[in-house]
């Protein structure tokens, strides 16, 4: 039913660095994206620095989560946390 959005340019270059978006829909789902080009990291580097990827999706029942660095995929575990912290 609603969305805001918002988005942060570089000075220097004019390009986009920052996103977020809330997103509001029937029956009371709400989503928050957010996402920056601004992390440490360079894939052209020799060798590659990755970069961290971070998601945490919120509901009624508990969390899911991820955290890890985009190069390595051992890097980091999905994750369930129920309603009772667990």
């Amino acid at each position: 039913d609603k969305v805001y959005c918002s988005m942060r340019h570089s000075e220097k270059t004019g390009a986009d660095v920052a996103h977020s978006a809330t997103i509001e829909c029937n029956g009371g789902v709400t989503f928050s994206l957010s996402g920056t080009s601004l992390l440490p990291g360079y894939e052209h580097a020799d060798p590659p620095i990755g970069k961290q990827l971070s998601i945490r999706i919120f509901g009624t029942n508990g969390a899911l989560t991820y955290i890890g660095n985009d190069r390595d995929p051992r890097s980091g575990h999905l994750e369930f946390i129920d309603g009772n912290g667990k």
